[in-house]
């Protein structure tokens, strides 16, 4: 399938995903020779619950992941799904007002001192709260619900259907070339190769690129080589990023290292206009605006790396300026950044546009500061899409 697909109203989110796709009815027969009468059984399933009858494993696909091994918290064995599921709630999240910009800074210290590794930060305007009728009361906060920390892609198959398993599809290789060869002078390179070409030199793969005699070439064979090798692997979550930070449907959640940047977007209220986009300062939302602090995990979360040899040239500025970390996820473990929740910060004060430390211009600069913004309008299904500020 095309990425754009996602963007297609007309898209059939009933789509198999192959071995990784489960036999509904199968599973809800499942729930019922556990205990539960049909109706129950169906919402289960709705809400995400899945037994996978080979490993004899019920998975909570909001967190748990695609892993045969039990926890008791989002994958148990199916004849203990009646009692962990009908606990009362236990979730270890803690829950703190900050009457302040100066309590806040405390309550963050605290939180980074007690935690081991590091803290990050995503802010909101409000919580959101997971839809869904049977909870995980792991993960059950009282007041606040089941945190959603969903990710766009997911949020978007959630509203058609809770049955999707397919995991992510990104753009593919000609459409990522397309946006990121602009790191080279294309007319230089095609002057190159004709050159060789004069010679008797002739390139007709990416490898003869990479070892032909041309320096300069060699380095954008190697290139669009390492690109076409590492797309679905070593680049994926990269470029992932790059689809989130400039507005495009993907897997990753974005945090931040940085207090500030979540201050900023749990005080802005984001505006899609017919103009562009904006942030405009409503501060501390009437006390309904939370920061959420997010214990690191290396091997689940991934921070920008301006140094990766993809993007290297372009060094895309929203990622840079918003101290960018991602959360990654999958199609079961959609909710993934929020097995990693340590604690949310109810902003119970009042805030002016002044204390916020940060404005959109310095989150988000304009395409002639940002020429990882140009590159990708030279896609035209891209630049349909891609999110831009007014002023």
């Amino acid at each position: 399938m095309s990425y754009w697909q996602y963007y297609d109203s007309k898209f059939g989110w009933d789509t198999p995903a192959g071995l990784m796709e489960p036999d509904i009815e199968k599973v809800i027969e499942s729930f019922i020779h556990a205990g539960y009468e049909l109706e129950q059984a169906k919402e289960l399933v709705k809400s995400g619950f899945i037994y996978i009858p080979e490993a004899n494993i019920v998975i909570d696909r909001y967190y748990g992941g695609a892993l045969s091994s039990f926890n008791f918290k989002n994958r148990f064995p199916l004849e203990q799904t009646k009692e962990i599921l009908d606990r009362e709630a236990c979730s270890q999240v803690w829950v703190k007002n900050a009457k302040s910009m100066e309590d806040l800074e405390a309550i963050v210290r605290d939180a980074k001192e007690s935690v081991r590794g590091e803290i990050l930060f995503r802010g909101q305007n409000e919580n959101y709260s997971l839809k869904r009728s049977v909870i995980n009361p792991n993960y059950y906060v009282p007041e606040f619900g089941e945190v959603s920390l969903v990710p766009s892609l997911w949020r978007k198959m959630l509203d058609h259907t809770p049955y999707y398993f397919r995991e992510f599809e990104n753009l593919e290789l000609f459409e990522w070339s397309r946006i990121l060869d602009n790191q080279f002078d294309l007319n230089e390179m095609e002057a190159r190769q004709k050159i060789l070409a004069e010679q008797g030199e002739y390139l007709f793969t990416m490898s003869d690129m990479e070892d032909c005699s041309d320096p300069v070439l060699r380095e954008f064979g190697k290139f669009r080589l390492d690109l076409s090798m590492n797309l679905d692997w070593a680049l994926a979550t990269t470029l992932s990023t790059m689809l989130q930070h400039y507005g495009l449907y993907s897997p990753v959640l974005d945090l931040s290292s940085s207090l500030d940047v979540a201050l900023f977007f749990a005080t802005h209220k984001y505006t899609n206009l017919e103009s562009g986009s904006k942030y405009d300062f409503i501060g501390t939302n009437n006390g309904k605006a939370v920061l959420y602090l997010i214990r690191e995990d290396r091997k689940e979360m991934e921070r920008h790396d301006r140094d990766c040899f993809a993007i290297k040239n372009f060094e895309p500025l929203r990622p840079i300026k918003q101290d960018c970390v991602v959360c990654r996820s999958g199609a079961y473990a959609v909710n993934l950044a929020a097995d990693f929740l340590e604690g949310i910060i109810v902003l119970d004060f009042n805030l002016s546009e002044t204390e916020a430390r940060l404005s959109q211009a310095d989150l988000f600069p304009t395409e002639k500061e940002d020429v990882f913004l140009k590159a990708l309008k030279s896609s035209k299904k891209v630049e349909l899409r891609v999110t831009e500020f007014i002023s």
